[in-house]
């Protein structure tokens, strides 16, 4: 399971350089995310995630911290679906509102908060 959060961070991570480097796409991403599927998927992407956090906490280098950000991120991709859709939609009308330099700034605490899952959970001899 650690594979899995590994993967997790390192996608984080990924969009974060994209919010960074051309927020104007993200933003589009975001846009086209903006359906009922894209709550569910959003949602299902955040269970997934928290899972993989609590099963991989165990044997990673932070499990203390690992734990909670697990339980954080199952009870928000449960909450999600019964916030609906109309919160979804306007959550995300409202960031895309505030302009590139939020989603750069977003992008930066992405970048950063990823890089330090994949750090959490590599395996020892990988990580520096």
């Amino acid at each position: 399971m650690a594979y899995v959060s590994l993967a997790f961070g390192l996608l984080t991570a990924g969009v974060g350089v994209l919010a960074i480097v051309a927020p104007e796409t993200f933003g589009m991403f975001l846009r086209k995310a903006q359906t009922p599927g894209g709550l569910y998927l959003s949602a299902g992407n955040r269970v997934l995630f928290g899972i993989a956090l609590l099963l991989s906490a165990g044997g990673s280098r932070l499990p203390d911290v690992l734990t909670p950000l697990g339980v954080v991120f199952l009870g928000a991709g449960l909450a999600l679906p019964f916030l609906g859709y109309e919160f979804f939609r306007s959550a995300v009308d409202i960031f895309l509102s505030m302009g590139p330099w939020i989603a750069r700034i977003w992008g930066i605490v992405a970048l950063g908060f990823g890089l330090f899952i994949v750090y959490a959970v590599a395996p020892r001899s990988l990580a520096v």
